[in-house]
């Protein structure tokens, strides 16, 4: 709401204050069902539903919010005040980052995935050489990462420029999973 409301610096920062709160009382709302033995699988899968709600919301804020201040446009060009491609790239970020929570939820369903709940199977520690693309993949993640590094941008004053940034890993995401997809099923 305050990513709307407010489309100023002081704005932003206000809005990642109030998300960076509900991230904490995010993390802290299982532990305390697990702890006062209130846990279930329904509350568990409620808690994933408002987390995916909140990615589909914050994409289609990020956008309004560029569409009432203005930024800079993915050419890398200064839009103005309301631009109506803010608006029509909210509408593409809003269906990429719905996409990109359906399909991992597809991905990581044992039903799709052809084996046993992940809680049942057993896991092997793998070593990884440090290569170039692992840490380019590392700092992706890392730009990518909500709300745990949202301020940077906001203290920057550039949210329109992470919701390029935001949008466009989502959708190379997306890419990749497809492909995936397309190769493990595509098999006969």
């Amino acid at each position: 709401m305050f990513f709307v409301a407010l489309p100023t610096r002081a704005g932003g920062l206000l809005a990642v204050a109030v998300l960076e709160v509900s991230y904490c009382l995010d993390c802290a709302d299982g532990m305390l069902a697990r702890y006062k033995k209130l846990a279930s699988k329904a509350g568990h899968a409620f808690d994933f539903f408002t987390d995916e709600l909140k990615a589909v919301l914050l994409a289609g804020a990020l956008a309004v919010r560029t569409w009432r201040a203005g930024g800079y446009g993915f050419d890398a060009r200064l839009w103005g005040v309301g631009t109506l491609r803010f608006l029509l790239a909210g509408i593409a970020g809003v269906m990429v980052v719905a996409s990109a929570i359906s399909l991992t939820n597809f991905v990581r369903s044992p039903i799709s995935a052809g084996a046993r709940p992940r809680w049942r199977r057993i896991t092997k520690t793998v070593q990884h050489k440090k290569s170039v693309g692992m840490l380019v993949t590392t700092f992706l993640r890392f730009l990518n990462h909500y709300p745990s590094h949202l301020w940077i941008w906001a203290l920057a004053g550039r949210l329109d420029a992470y919701m390029w940034v935001w949008f466009g890993l989502n959708a190379l995401y997306l890419v990749r999973g497809w492909l995936g997809l397309v190769v493990r099923f595509g098999r006969r």
